[in-house]
């Protein structure tokens, strides 16, 4: 959604909370219904608390259908092959993904976004439980009960980017810090 929103939505633009958007499952972000926020206030509200009200607004923003469609050609276009949305925040079990395939979006977001990944590694109120580390350079978390616990995180690692994707998890935080610490050593 986060893509999609910065390529389609101009960063200034006001965007306002509707009844619909504001009900969405969760009540992360702090956003009230009637009120407008920019671009870049629903992104920071999306990635940093995963708020799933500013994904919905985002998408009510340009049609829900036509904000889905454009996240399944994006996903073709980087070569996300085995990926499919049915949501703009990923509340649907229909949703489908792999590792490889968010390796992909990592590689996008972190060569033609890279204020994505800004926003997510701000450490004021930030959910992503490695945002306070000096070598995150970005991620996300994700919980569905379906899909149980996800985190993508980005560290630098002597100079280099260093990605730990952790899926269908009890203990995404623990189970990153495991991968982190046999690759470091």
């Amino acid at each position: 959604a986060a893509v999609i929103a910065t390529e389609n939505i101009g960063e200034e633009s006001k965007i306002k909370v509707s009844a619909e958007a504001w009900a969405t499952e969760g009540g992360a972000g702090n956003l009230a219904a009637g009120n407008s926020y920019t671009r870049a206030e629903l992104l920071r509200a999306l990635l940093k608390v995963s708020s799933n009200d500013a994904a919905a607004a985002l998408a009510e923003y340009t049609g829900r259908e036509e904000f889905i469609r454009r996240m399944n050609e994006k996903a073709i276009s980087i070569g996300m092959y085995n990926t499919r949305f049915f949501d703009p925040h990923g509340l649907s079990a229909l949703n489908q993904s792999m590792a490889s395939d968010l390796q992909k979006l990592v590689i996008y977001i972190f060569n033609q976004h890279p204020g994505i990944f800004a926003i997510t590694r701000e450490k004021d109120g930030n959910s992503h439980p490695f945002a306070n580390r000096d070598n995150f350079i970005g991620g996300k978390t994700g919980f569905i009960d379906e899909a149980s616990g996800n985190l993508i995180s980005l560290f630098n690692y002597q100079g280099r980017p260093l990605l730990i994707i952790i899926l269908g998890s009890e203990d995404r935080a623990r189970d990153t810090e495991i991968l982190y610490n046999a690759y470091t050593k």
